[in-house]
């Protein structure tokens, strides 16, 4: 009985006086009632409400692994005085976005914006995860002879071959785990990722085109400028690739076939190469900076889960450039696009509108077949009926379509080889 009486005077009048203390009353408590009323007014979380979602508007800014950072409707962004921040990173050293002030506030009305990043020792690091014993393989084009420190991640390390030229490296890892391969790169040399268009990483053991699922996130450092032909292609696993700013070509099938959700592309960057985002199922979003001008055949293709391209500064669309991607909703296209090439935006399901904004002169085969969601096509820029080169252009119509063209060319348009089947949608304004 003594034990209990303790407990009930000592250990409650202790347990009192720190629920004061957190409230800040001096009142008596009563015993249970006032203990339990006065523990459920206490705040958690520090007294502070959680931070607000920050949500996609027009002008977008992304960190390098595609969390938004800062969002702003076009007044906001053509009013604005300084770039935003993005957080700091342990390892990275922010290098700047891939757009400047300028060109944020000359493409307001859709841009999507991405941080570059360099890492703090100069080295690329190769995040890996290995399931079972496994023999892993590293290939680049180095320009200088033993020019690259290769650290596993396991404590042994090595030089790169003593040529300067296509290298291959082979480690093997004894136990399962997750390791970071560093490459370090001599001053005097320069790194290309891939060799003899096979990918970086590869299960050495493994058909080559098929053994890459190991590797699995990528911070690019310095003196990688370029990329060789599908350094990651079927890279199923990798997610996030963080680019520095010395980057200025890409590769064919760079990135064909892999699991990357989002991309910035450095603004030295010319052009997207053939099939570099074919089949990347999992890309939300890609930064294209002005810089890009240029889409190869199938650049951007079958990339089921991207909702949007600003094509304001593409000049040179070929062949299937952008197609079969049936999330995009919008596409802008540059005014200097006179010629929409074959298969243009073909069965992109959920393309609601497109704009272009210069005189379009013919539409070749294919271009917007298939775009069963297609609300609404300004082509008010026009000069002339635009030539449309056989009846698979806008072979799907919905309902509510309405394509807009001057109202002086309207009558004209409605009776225009392979128009008239759309007569009844083509509206003068």
């Amino acid at each position: 009985m003594s034990n209990i009486l303790t407990v009930q005077e000592t250990s409650l009048t202790s347990i009192a006086d720190s629920i004061r203390k957190k409230t800040e009353k001096k009142d008596k408590l009563a015993f249970p009632a006032g203990f339990v009323s006065e523990i459920d007014s206490i705040q958690t979380g520090g007294g502070s409400a959680p931070a607000e979602e920050i949500k996609e508007k027009d002008v977008n800014f992304f960190d390098y692994d595609g969390t938004l950072i800062a969002s702003y409707t076009e007044a906001e962004a053509k009013a604005l005085t300084t770039l935003p921040t993005p957080p700091e990173h342990s390892g990275l050293v922010f290098q700047g976005w891939n757009y400047t002030l300028e060109e944020v506030k000359a493409n307001a009305e859709m841009a999507d914006i991405g941080a570059l990043y360099t890492t703090d020792d100069g080295a690329t690091r190769l995040e890996i995860e290995v399931l079972e014993r496994r023999d892993i393989r590293v290939r680049f084009s180095q320009t200088k002879a033993s020019g690259v420190l290769i650290d596993w991640g396991d404590g042994k390390n090595e030089r790169s071959a003593a040529v300067s030229s296509d290298v291959s490296s082979t480690h093997i890892y004894n136990q399962p785990g997750r390791y970071t391969i560093t490459l370090t790169i001599d001053e005097d040399c320069d790194l290309l990722f891939g060799a003899n268009a096979l990918p970086l990483i590869s299960i050495d053991s493994i058909d080559t085109s098929e053994g890459c699922n190991t590797l699995r996130k990528v911070y690019i450092g310095d003196r990688v400028t370029k990329f060789n032909k599908g350094i990651f292609l079927k890279n199923y696993a990798l997610h996030s690739v963080s680019m520095n700013q010395g980057i200025t070509a890409l590769a064919d099938e760079c990135f064909k076939c892999s699991s990357i959700e989002f991309m910035t592309i450095p603004s030295g960057v010319e052009a997207i190469p053939y099939s570099a985002f074919n089949m990347c199922s999992c890309l939300r979003t890609i930064s294209l900076p002005v810089s890009v001008q240029n889409l190869e055949q199938n650049a951007i293709y079958q990339c089921n889960a991207l909702k949007r391209l600003n094509f304001k500064n593409i000049v040179n669309p070929q062949e299937g450039a952008v197609a079969y991607d049936n999330a995009i909703s919008e596409i802008v296209v540059n005014a200097g696009i006179a010629y929409i090439p074959n298969e243009f935006c073909r069965n992109c399901k959920s393309l609601e509108k497109i704009s272009f904004l210069g005189n379009v002169k013919i539409f070749y085969s294919g271009a917007l077949s298939g775009c069963w969601s297609l609300k609404t096509v300004n082509l008010t820029h026009c000069k002339a009926v635009p030539t449309m080169q056989d009846a698979t252009i806008f072979n799907v119509a919905s309902s509510d379509l309405e394509i807009l063209v001057p109202a002086a060319l309207a009558d004209e348009w409605k009776q225009t080889t392979n128009w008239t089947r759309l007569a009844e949608y083509i509206k003068g304004v």
